[in-house]
């Protein structure tokens, strides 16, 4: 399995974290990754456009969906023995 350690710099001083930026950090880890394992973007479909919805049962996520037949089946698997169970869009 093909594999990547980055190192962002050494941070000992609150100081320092200040002087680095988080979201250009995180864009140029995701454009390397791109060049180095030659990614492409995946194309876009109607499910890819769905909203996820997250299914949590007492506390635990046990799935995550696009599609209202999973997260329904999910609850009835689980609705009789869950103290809580909640959905939630992501």
């Amino acid at each position: 399995m093909s594999a990547l350690l980055t190192e962002n710099g050494f941070i000992d001083h609150a100081s320092d974290a200040k002087k680095l930026w988080w979201q250009a950090v995180a864009q140029r880890h995701v454009n390397g990754l791109v060049r180095a394992f030659n990614l492409k973007r995946k194309s876009t479909n109607r499910k890819s456009n769905m909203a996820i919805k997250r299914v949590i049962v007492d506390g635990v996520q046990v799935g995550g969906y696009a599609e209202e037949e999973n997260v329904l089946r999910t609850v009835q698997r689980n609705v009789r023995t869950a103290q809580r169970i909640s959905i939630e869009n992501v």
